[in-house]
């Protein structure tokens, strides 16, 4: 009897931390492309804990995404960027660059927009946030 209601709470606990809260915030991600090249994207957060990939696409040179994402309500306090311009425009291949850039909220919230762009026309590229 004892173990089945071990089994119980644990099998409780285990639920209970599995399901989402129902404060979870959710995010909004805008990312625009400002060069001919294509950019494979990947979103960090970290919440005082270590670095997650919150989503990872493909953007083509001159377009924009939007993502949503959901932080679990623990509230994002860092948030990382990463651009990998490619040589192909299918974001296959080698890297023509790998850039980020990385942002730490005081209290208020990360920035929620970002940019890749070209060094003037010399083939090296940055991200940043806005």
């Amino acid at each position: 009897m004892k173990r089945l209601i071990a089994c119980f709470v644990a099998a409780l606990v285990l639920t209970l931390a599995l399901t989402p809260r129902a404060d979870a915030e959710i995010g909004q991600f805008n990312i625009t492309n400002h060069t001919s090249r294509s950019a494979w994207i990947t979103i960090y957060a970290s919440s005082n804990v270590p670095w997650r990939i919150v989503t990872a696409f493909c953007l083509k040179g001159g377009q924009s995404a939007e993502r949503n994402f959901q932080n679990g309500g623990t509230g994002i306090y860092e948030m990382k960027i990463r651009a990998e311009v490619k040589y192909r425009s299918d974001c296959g291949g080698p890297n023509l660059s790998d850039t980020y850039d990385v942002r730490k909220s005081s209290g208020g919230p990360v920035p929620a927009s970002a940019a890749v762009r070209e060094h003037g026309n010399t083939e090296q590229y940055y991200i940043h946030f806005l």
